[in-house]
């Protein structure tokens, strides 16, 4: 398929060594209790190759919903190619994988959930020692801070890091699924705590330049006990009952709303289908497992009723490599 476009974002892949609780591997609206049942696919390394060439592609945003890049089995490979055709990259990944390639054009990007204390907390069996050896091994890398009030203890020696890495350095709110609430939840839906997103500080949303002064700041928070909640059980609750539907590949839905494709960017799913927006190509890849039911959503929630019209938008209009 021919589509005049410069810009893609391309999901390669769904393997991934490192489960996180906190993305769509364990997290939708839906589902809470452990890994959910995404396939494990990735693009065809000769129909990625071809749309990019055929469309001069010059920017690629290599972005995993539920894996990472780096996995792809020819990772390297669309790595050269894309070096050869001199297009840039931004390598969205967790910084666990080793195989790590730079140029001047490539930019890496890494959702970091902690550091030396708190990072086990979310994400276990993980050695913060080799992200930091990878981390070192980036080019041009930006860390995106995911804040949550038990791991802001985490942040000085984060700054220090950053600032003799020369790594820049974000800080966002941490994704959550109700008010300020997230829940960490084993690999097998064993509920072990609560977690608090922040937003009202100092130093966030945009990329700290004054490392002294933000040390300073990070430095006066406290470690924090992390317990299951009372609010907790009643927003887990909701999704104890564990869904029986079908895939986005295989769902049938009602022709909500039609929009067009957008000529100037594209976007790839992991089953190789194109999406209008990336809040659709996020909406699209998170219900390619079988763990949701259209007629469960609440089209009168803003959230929900977006979801819904990029879903069934993408049901009535499927296009893919």
């Amino acid at each position: 398929m021919q589509l005049k476009s410069k810009n893609l974002t391309v999901d390669l892949t769904s393997n991934n060594k490192i489960f996180n609780c906190l993305s769509p591997q364990g997290s939708w609206i839906f589902h809470r209790f452990g890994r959910r049942n995404y396939p494990l696919l990735e693009l065809d390394f000769q129909k990625i190759t071809n749309f990019i060439e055929s469309n001069q592609i010059n920017f690629i945003n290599f972005y995993s919903v539920y894996g990472d890049p780096l996995a792809y089995s020819k990772f390297e490979d669309i790595f050269d190619f894309c070096e050869n055709k001199n297009i840039h990259m931004h390598i969205n990944t967790s910084g666990f994988y080793k195989n790590i390639k730079n140029n001047d054009a490539s930019l890496y990007r890494i959702k970091l959930y902690g550091f030396t204390k708190t990072l086990n907390q979310i994400i276990p069996d993980v050695s913060v020692k080799k992200l930091k050896e990878n981390l070192c091994k980036m080019k041009n890398c930006t860390i995106e801070y995911q804040c949550y009030k038990h791991n802001l203890i985490d942040l000085p020696e984060l700054l220090d890091f950053c600032f003799e890495n020369k790594i820049k350095l974000i800080c966002v709110p941490g994704v959550s699924v109700h008010n300020d609430l997230n829940h960490v939840i084993d690999i097998n839906g064993n509920w072990l705590c609560d977690i608090y997103s922040v937003d009202n500080l100092d130093y966030m949303h945009e990329e700290i330049k004054d490392f002294e002064g933000a040390k300073n700041y990070f430095e006066k928070f406290l470690e924090q006990d992390l317990v299951q909640s009372v609010i907790g059980y009643h927003v887990l609750k909701l999704a104890f009952n564990k869904k029986e539907g079908k895939s986005i590949l295989d769902a049938e839905l009602l022709k909500y709303k039609n929009t067009d494709f957008n000529k100037l960017e594209k976007f790839i799913t992991v089953s190789g289908h194109f999406t209008k927006t990336f809040d659709q190509f996020i909406d699209v890849s998170c219900a390619l497992p079988d763990d949701w039911c259209s007629t469960d959503f609440n089209l009168h929630n803003e959230y929900m009723s977006n979801v819904f019209v990029n879903l069934s938008d993408f049901a009535n209009n499927k296009v893919s490599l």
